[in-house]
């Protein structure tokens, strides 16, 4: 888990717990600044990381599934089998809908709309779902 935007935190004085936040979530977290381009580094080593976990780990390792792992600047998609993928444009998809709806997020990225990267997710998504019958339109999106 990555928390951007951390060259704000620092320079409002506040401050976030990382330890503690990390121990609450179940999972390493990593300060970063995509503005600054601070602790990207650490967060791609991480996804590299945990998907050597993945690989090793008896029950992961049987886990058929992807992720899509991002900090804000870098995305990576880690495959069931270990795998590290970094897309060679600015969207990733997965799923059986994935290809709708990474068709439609390049559309929108082209149309230069100015909207959220939640917001292409969830118009994404959504179209895919209409396209696609293996697709619904529920999406959860966790933003921190």
């Amino acid at each position: 888990m990555a928390v951007n935007m951390m060259d704000i935190v620092e320079k409002n004085g506040d401050k976030i717990q990382m330890d503690k936040l990390s121990k609450k979530l179940g999972c390493e977290v990593v300060p970063i600044s995509a503005l600054k381009g601070t602790g990207i580094e650490k967060a791609a080593e991480r996804a590299v990381e945990l998907a050597k976990q993945w690989r090793m780990d008896k029950q992961l390792r049987n886990l058929e599934a992807m992720m899509i792992a991002s900090d804000g600047v870098k995305m990576f998609l880690i495959s069931g089998v270990g795998d590290v993928l970094e897309p060679e444009g600015d969207t990733l998809a997965i799923g059986s809908g994935g290809d709708f709806a990474r068709s439609a997020a390049e559309a929108y990225l082209d149309s230069k709309a100015d909207l959220s990267a939640e917001e292409i997710a969830r118009r994404s998504v959504k179209i895919a779902s209409n396209i696609c019958i293996y697709t619904n339109s529920n999406i959860i999106t966790e933003v921190i």
